[in-house]
């Protein structure tokens, strides 16, 4: 038995200051329609024009042959569309149960997550009117929580994706948090990314978020790389420098460092992807002061690896440096 109807919509309050849309149900070859969904009444007043995706219940009209109707009327209005409308059994469209810091959905080292901002409420927001403050705009509308791990000296690397300008920002605790870092996406952009060595022993929260009037959809990617010796990021100096050229890269990449003097220790490289998927290691002795190699984008296989966000770390002796670089087709 279908118990819910599925759709994605596309339109906005911000921009429809006298119309509505809903989506109402009759049983077949009648006159009288139920309302179920209203753009007024059940959404938020998003303002860009990006699909969303809601659910609605509709099992009191269990064993009835019905028919659905999605009206738009009023004057003075924006466009508005529906697109992949579905029935099954699909759970009603709700407030996402990471709504809350103290109920941070757990996640592990490497993940890709996807989730929606728009039924949360405003739980938190970062924004300070110093020039130090880890975000740049005002962060009052809804924002969701995800619990992470790792510990100091660990590196941490997260890109969130979406077409609303997302914000992501990291926090150390639920009580009285500090934002450790923080960046955004810019409507129709597809991916900003976090770098960021962790100061002390976890839990830490990613939060995405957004101001007042954006929310949508979006894709979160994170990786920590956990080392016993700590991984520099790239905010600071480390002794092992590594540069990537050309960064993004459509052809071989060039990946050279200046090593630290009298150096004789083992040296090696690793290539992950945004999963954490280790795809080349390279292992050598590091001596003298540089280093460099010139990498044909394939794999410990041979094969050529896809477009995407991947991570290069460096390791000589008991230091290593991570730097992220983006390949393009």
């Amino acid at each position: 038995m279908d118990r819910g109807i599925r759709f994605l919509w596309s339109g906005s309050h911000q921009w429809s200051s006298q119309v509505n849309a809903s989506l109402n149900i009759r049983a077949a070859g009648t006159s009288q329609w139920t309302q179920l969904w209203s753009l007024a009444s059940d959404e938020p007043t998003a303002d860009p024009f990006i699909y969303r995706d809601r659910s609605v219940d509709i099992s009191p009209w269990k064993g009835v042959n019905v028919e659905f109707g999605f009206p738009v009327a009023g004057t003075n209005g924006a466009d508005f569309a529906i697109d992949d409308v579905m029935t099954g059994y699909f759970d009603p469209t709700g407030t996402a149960p990471n709504d809350l810091c103290a109920n941070a959905a757990l996640l592990g080292s490497v993940f890709s997550v996807q989730g929606v901002t728009c039924y949360a409420l405003n739980d938190l927001n970062p924004y300070t009117s110093s020039e130090s403050s880890c975000v740049d705009e005002d962060l009052s509308g809804p924002d969701v929580f995800y619990e992470i791990g790792g510990g100091p000296g660990d590196s941490l690397h997260a890109i969130v994706t979406a077409e609303w300008g997302a914000f992501l920002y990291l926090v150390d605790e639920c009580g009285s948090p500090t934002c450790l870092a923080g960046t955004r996406t810019e409507h129709g952009d597809t991916a900003w990314a976090i770098s960021y060595r962790l100061p002390h022993q976890g839990p830490f929260y990613l939060v995405v978020d957004g101001i007042e009037g954006s929310c949508g959809p979006f894709q979160l990617d994170c990786q920590i790389i956990h080392t016993a010796t700590g991984v520099i990021d790239e905010g600071s100096v480390p002794p092992v420098n590594l540069v990537i050229h050309p960064n993004p890269a459509g052809g071989p990449i060039s990946l050279s460092a200046a090593l630290p003097d009298s150096r004789s220790d083992v040296l090696i490289l690793e290539i992950y992807d945004i999963a954490g998927k280790r795809v080349l290691r390279v292992t050598g002795a590091a001596i003298g002061r540089e280093f460099s190699c010139v990498w044909d984008r394939r794999d410990r296989r041979g094969v050529p690896v896809a477009s995407g966000v991947y991570f290069a770390r460096l390791q000589v002796g008991q230091q290593a440096v991570v730097r992220k670089f983006i390949i393009l087709r």
